[in-house]
């Protein structure tokens, strides 16, 4: 299972979750699915929540000069 999938499975179960009428509260606690399990939720289109998830990281990376260091790929 890719990254990109793991996401997009988070994301539907916080959409079923709201359409069984479940409370806002993520199964995943302190990782980066539980945003996506929040989007899910909230019902923000997947696509453009995961690419803006996608840049800001490379933002962080790049400030922290991961490429410089030789972590760029983390």
């Amino acid at each position: 299972m890719s990254r990109k999938d793991y996401f997009h499975r988070a994301y539907h179960l916080g959409v079923e979750s709201k359409e069984r009428g479940w409370e806002r509260d993520p199964p995943y606690k302190k990782l980066i699915a539980e945003q996506y399990w929040l989007a899910g939720y909230d019902g923000v289109d997947f696509d453009k929540f995961h690419k803006f998830v996608n840049e800001s990281r490379r933002a962080t990376k790049s400030s922290l000069g991961y490429a410089r260091i030789g972590l760029n790929n983390v």
